[in-house]
């Protein structure tokens, strides 16, 4: 499987829990999914994949044709005829999957036992990866993890979900990148995360310090309940939304006008 980051790594998607390699084929199957799951969605990374597959058989052409005419050049008296270069689905060796195909596959691989380890399946152990992070405390040399921000993802819902679904993911990470929480939910309305927050909020040693969303001071006395050790701030998590970025600082800049 080709990926965008990953394309000069050649590793097998299906990695063994153990054995050399391992980290570097997960590393690689992290990227096929976000790639799948978070950007492109299913059916156009099998077009991409595609693309690629028809530049390696022209590639492999030419040096099949390239070989007959250094041949006959060597060997001028040899007029025996070569075959013919088989066709690019034979070449293949077989049909090349749908993106619903893909799909499928991915969810079956996802619950299947043994794809996350000797017995447990890839589900479950990204669900035990996920329920164990928690906040880092500053160490001697002052690295810690205690920031926290928060957000939802529409991309997500629409690149993997089927055509229409109106699914969007909120989650929660922590300044050094690990997931904290992710939830599946319809809108961005704060009751349907209250539940996956307030079960956050009580998972042993965490205790965020600074907690950022992309429309502070929204919610502000909501976080503050579920929160009280973080303090809220405005963070600019995509370059794109400037609008909502700009309105979020107006709205602090009207109510602390010493902002």
């Amino acid at each position: 499987m080709y990926s965008s980051r990953f394309s000069f790594l050649q590793v097998s998607l299906a990695h063994a829990p153990t054995g050399v390699g391992w980290l570097l084929g997960q590393d690689f199957e992290d990227s096929i999914y976000e790639d799948v799951v978070t950007y492109e969605g299913c059916q156009k990374v099998m077009d991409r994949q595609e693309k690629v597959l028809w530049l390696k058989y022209n590639r492999h052409m030419l040096d099949y044709l390239d070989s007959i005419r250094r041949y006959r050049v060597k060997c001028p008296d040899d007029a025996r005829p070569f075959k013919a270069f088989p066709p690019f689905t034979t070449w293949l060796g077989r049909r090349l999957p749908s993106g619903q195909a893909l799909q499928m596959r991915i969810e079956k691989a996802y619950y299947l036992p043994g794809s996350g380890g000797d017995l447990q399946s890839r589900h479950n152990y990204r669900r035990m990866q996920l329920q164990q992070v928690v906040t880092v405390e500053p160490n001697e040399e002052g690295l810690g993890d205690t920031s926290i921000a928060s957000d939802h993802t529409f991309a997500a819902g629409k690149a993997y979900h089927a055509p229409g679904n109106a699914l969007k993911i909120w989650g929660m990470t922590s300044g050094w990148y690990r997931t904290l929480t992710s939830v599946v939910v319809k809108t961005t309305k704060s009751a349907e995360i209250l539940h996956a927050a307030e079960e956050l909020a009580h998972r042993d040693g965490f205790a965020p310090a600074t907690h950022f969303t992309d429309t502070c001071p929204a919610n502000l006395d909501l976080w503050a309940t579920i929160l009280p050790t973080s303090v809220l701030r405005l963070g600019v998590f995509h370059w794109m939304c400037g609008a909502r970025v700009i309105a979020s600082i107006c709205t602090i800049s009207t109510r602390h006008p010493t902002f």
